[in-house]
């Protein structure tokens, strides 16, 4: 098993190098199952964020929009390494004190919550649990146990957009458990607008190859044992609105595109403005929505 993932990785690197970057982003569409000459370059980016989970250890993604856009595709079918999960106890989750077990974080690369909006949180405890290992892949509960499992929580909206956003009442995390408190919230790395996906359509089905899922799911997984944020920490600088989390979840968005994009080789400039523009605008849709709950100067910084 071991010569099979080094001959992926050796591979799967070698053929990068074939590609320019705007055809190994279409290759990636199509292995999705879908025809990127009928995207925008946005959208694109977009089902490429459905990804991000799979390449980046212990990251912390939402997406919320309309019914019937394929949410939950991605971690249900795309990957022997992700799981979904419909309820969240503190046993199964993190760590079952009565088996001294640990729980699925543990097993898997991404743990994704399906219809979030009907998670049943069954104790306290998940909760804080969760805002540690959300915040440093780690936690405590009698014992020290480090993770590596990305979460991923997807739902429905069930109000029109325009009407949230003029909603001085209500704001885009209104699906979500009220057990989610602001600190969960806050943890979030990317919010995908949800609303902006196509709703599956035969039309937009592709007729081209991509890859065999399989075969990329393991590169994926070996993608997501390596890090790509000392690139990133090293050729990105913020200005003043970019605090503490907002620079980690910008930086690990940033790091995750570069993995999927370009697993070997570095993007030129232009290219990695494109990735930097893109994390920056899922981040600041989080800390919008936190401005909207605490109106003081806590989250203010959104500019």
């Amino acid at each position: 098993l071991e010569r099979e993932r080094q001959h992926i990785d050796r591979q799967f690197f070698a053929g990068r190098q074939q590609f320019t970057r705007d055809e190994w982003l279409d290759a990636l569409i199509r292995t999705i199952g879908l025809e990127p000459a009928k995207m925008t370059f946005r959208l694109k980016l977009h089902f490429l964020a459905r990804l991000f989970c799979l390449v980046e250890a212990n990251y912390n993604f939402i997406e919320l929009g309309p019914r019937g856009t394929g949410k939950s595709f991605t971690f249900s079918e795309f990957s022997p390494y992700s799981t979904l999960v419909s309820q969240a106890s503190t046993a199964t989750l993190f760590y079952n004190n009565s088996r001294r077990r640990p729980g699925i974080v543990s097993f898997w690369d991404t743990v994704a919550f399906d219809e979030v909006g009907r998670v049943r949180i069954k104790d306290r405890e998940t909760v804080d649990i969760l805002k540690s290992y959300m915040a440093s892949g780690r936690f405590s509960r009698g014992v020290e146990v480090v993770a590596n499992a990305s979460l991923a929580f997807v739902g429905n909206i069930d109000y029109a957009i325009d009407q949230i956003v003029n909603s001085v009442q209500y704001d885009l995390f209104i699906p979500l458990p009220k057990e989610f408190d602001l600190a969960v919230l806050d943890r979030f790395f990317t919010f995908l607008p949800g609303w902006e996906m196509p709703k599956n359509s035969s039309s937009y089905l592709t007729g081209n190859y991509g890859f065999i899922t399989d075969y990329l799911a393991e590169a994926f997984h070996l993608l997501s044992k390596q890090s790509r944020y000392d690139y990133v920490n090293t050729r990105c600088r913020f200005g003043a609105a970019i605090e503490g989390r907002d620079e980690m979840a910008v930086k690990r968005t940033v790091a995750a595109i570069l993995k999927l994009l370009h697993p070997v080789g570095d993007p030129t400039p232009a290219e990695l403005d494109q990735y930097m523009e893109y994390a920056v605008e899922g981040r600041r849709r989080v800390k919008e929505q936190l401005n909207k709950r605490k109106h003081d100067d806590e989250y203010a910084n959104i500019n």
